[in-house]
């Protein structure tokens, strides 16, 4: 029976044929088969015992195995299956049968093969695709990650040629041009620009989707005579396939294109890859281009800054001192009309003040815009006495109403802290004017400075005004936050508390709040006395 077997199948295929179970498993492992054609009964190891063994070994558990049997009957076919054999052949049987059956599994073997390798290569393309997906967006350049993106493309879907191309205007004209080449290119390795005339620019200019042409396609197109005369300007194109570069609001950024793929022509599945890879690539053009926007904008913020710092506070600055000079000649002077002389001095006072807050919002609008830009504020710390400060801010303010009475409570003659005084100033003369502002009946307003053990210096500003609701406690010190009882009834900005907790805290204290609608409100500020450490403005 094994010459017959071996005489028939050798006609057809490469046959190894080996006398029991035993040498059979020894051939089976030292040179894989196709397939194994076994009698049940043989010495040594019979047919059930090899077809176990040849299914617990991973190298072999997937071979067609066909058992050969001498016992007819339905029974006997549903044992062999069931103990894992592809097949079962009862004796006798036609030559004309087990060829069949024999080219049949082999078929099916070879199809099985075909689609593990290609399961196994989709995997590793989608695992490459993701790991370059990593890779690219931890680049941090325009030039660095369009480079990876084109040479991932064209390694990752296999074609000789990889070019990806970014549009510079509207008009796409002049499109900046990377790309990846075999080394079947190798002379066109510094290829760096497409022809202004390019057709093969113009083919996927204005798609909206990708376009895949084989090389009979692509020989037939109106595009082919001009692609086939640029043997100087273009490399040489098998095949085609290209994807559009498309911005968020459908405008045309450019093209990822790949040419002569190593095996047959661009397939469904590279174009789905390379559609992957251009959205990768449109958001990255995009992105850069939306930073080199606001890096722009925060240059032109800075210059703003620059003006409003020096073409603003300098007038308001001579505005101010020449408001001062004048009052203090009108008090110098006996004019007949007292009346008259009260109200001028009255009028250049309120142009001090107002030149004062005016100032005072420039410094806030400043010092925010660097907080905002993540820039921490150049702090001029100094020996700052925090009593004299506010003796001075309550004598200030005290001039500028009749309608409120400032009280000032003192725990120590002096509290010597290293502050920025200006800008302690500010904060101080900020709680004051809100104190007042919105107190709109008037009434007391109590200014306590206390020491906290040897650590910290307790500055509190106490008002009997309106209040601030309870849903508005949480948010009163961001920017440009309002309280509800007062948004639209009393003029503010919304700066002032912000400015002054960010510099309480860069200081290293903390401002806080308590408040009861309708019964006033009272802000806290804790400053440490001790010197700050050397990185303290860093």
């Amino acid at each position: 029976m094994r010459e017959y077997l071996e005489r028939l199948l050798s006609e057809h295929w490469s046959v190894e044929a080996v006398s029991n179970g035993m040498e059979a498993l020894e051939a089976a492992h030292t040179r894989l088969p196709y397939l194994v054609l076994s009698d049940e009964m043989m010495p040594e190891m019979d047919g059930f015992q090899l077809l176990q063994a040849l299914r617990s070994d991973p190298r072999t558990a997937t071979i067609p195995i066909i058992l050969l049997s001498a016992r007819a009957g339905e029974e006997s076919s549903v044992e062999g299956l069931q103990a894992g054999a592809d097949d079962y052949l009862v004796k006798p049987f036609s030559a004309r049968e087990l060829l069949a059956r024999v080219s049949t599994h082999l078929e099916l073997a070879r199809i099985r093969r075909e689609i593990a390798s290609r399961a196994r290569e989709h995997a590793d393309r989608l695992q490459r695709l993701a790991n370059a997906s990593l890779i690219i967006t931890a680049t941090p350049m325009l030039d660095e990650r369009l480079r990876r993106i084109t040479g991932e493309a064209r390694e990752i879907i296999g074609a000789h040629q990889a070019i990806t191309s970014m549009n510079t205007d509207e008009n796409c004209t002049q499109p900046i041009t990377v790309v990846s080449f075999s080394e079947k290119y190798a002379r066109w390795h510094d290829y760096s620009q497409l022809p202004p005339d390019s057709n093969a620019h113009a083919l996927i200019l204005n798609a909206t989707k990708p376009i895949r042409l084989t090389q009979a396609e692509l020989e037939m197109h109106p595009a082919w005579q001009y692609l086939s005369k640029g043997a100087g300007k273009l490399p040489p194109m098998r095949g085609w396939l290209a994807a559009p570069l498309t911005g968020r609001d459908g405008q045309q950024l450019g093209m990822l294109q790949l040419s002569d793929k190593y095996e047959g022509e661009f397939t469904e599945e590279d174009e789905t890859i390379l559609l992957q890879l251009a959205q990768l690539a449109s958001a990255t053009i995009e992105n850069a281009r939306l930073y080199q926007n606001a890096q722009d904008a925060i240059h032109l913020r800075d210059e703003l800054f620059s003006i409003v710092s020096h073409d603003l506070k300098n007038p308001v600055a001579t505005i101010k001192g020449f408001a001062q000079l004048l009052k203090r000649i009108l008090n110098r002077m006996n004019l007949p009309d007292k009346a008259q002389q009260a109200q001028i001095v009255d009028g250049l006072s309120r142009i001090d003040l107002t030149a004062t807050r005016m100032t005072t919002l420039i410094n806030e609008l400043l010092d925010i815009a660097h907080l905002q830009i993540g820039k921490p504020l150049n702090l001029d710390q100094r020996e700052t006495d925090l009593v004299r400060l506010a003796h001075q801010a309550v004598i200030s303010y005290q001039q500028t109403t009749q309608r409120h009475r400032f009280h000032i409570e003192i725990g120590e003659p002096e509290l010597i802290g290293w502050w920025d005084t200006v800008r302690l100033e500010r904060v101080l003369g900020n709680l004051l004017s809100n104190a007042v502002k919105y107190s709109p009946e008037g009434g007391i307003i109590t200014v306590k400075v206390t020491k906290e053990g040897d650590q910290w210096a307790v500055l509190s500003v106490e008002d009997q005004g309106v209040g601030i609701p309870t849903d508005d406690l949480p948010h009163i010190f961001d920017r440009f936050h309002r309280a509800a009882n007062v948004a639209g009834q009393i003029k503010g900005s919304g700066l002032g508390l912000s400015s002054a907790r960010q510099i309480i805290k860069q200081h290293g204290g903390t401002i806080t709040v308590t408040s009861q609608q309708g019964k006033g409100a009272t802000f806290t500020v804790r400053l440490p006395l001790n010197p700050p450490e050397e990185d303290a403005n860093a």
